[in-house]
């Protein structure tokens, strides 16, 4: 095999490496965009559609330290099982800092206020936390 033929072989099998290599990128973005997907959250969702459609959104509390994050999970999953819409801002702060105390922000609907603070004051109750601060202007 001359020099030219094995420089031929190798721009082949280089031009071949970088196709399967673009079609694998392609298909890892497929399989992340459907994980993505799975991860959506329907009280989120509706909350967006709530407040597109019309309905008023209040910022409803703070949650401030290093336990807010554990703080919200378990506040969204209560505001989920009583069908409160919410938002939440900065959530994935204390993820991204490990160790530092973000101020976590939660909103809600302003006709699900009453109901929501509900929620927290039992929650409140039971935890004895203080990393909670319940926005009461604006309703």
């Amino acid at each position: 095999m001359s020099t030219s033929q094995f420089g031929i072989f190798l721009s082949i099998v280089f031009v071949i490496a970088i196709v399967l290599r673009i079609r694998g990128l392609k298909k890892s973005k497929v399989a992340d965009k459907s994980e993505d997907e799975n991860l959506e959250d329907p009280m989120q969702n509706l909350f967006f559609e709530k407040v597109s459609a019309g309905a008023e959104k209040v910022h409803f509390l703070n949650l401030s330290g290093t336990n807010g994050f554990q703080d919200i999970i378990v506040l969204k999953n209560l505001m989920q099982s009583e069908n409160i819409p919410y938002y939440s801002e900065f959530e994935n702060f204390n993820t991204m800092n490990a160790g530092i105390g973000a101020n976590i922000k939660l909103y809600v609907l302003k006709e699900n206020y009453d109901q929501a603070l509900a929620i927290v004051e039992k929650y409140n109750k039971t935890t004895k936390l203080s990393s909670i601060m319940v926005i009461k202007s604006g309703v």
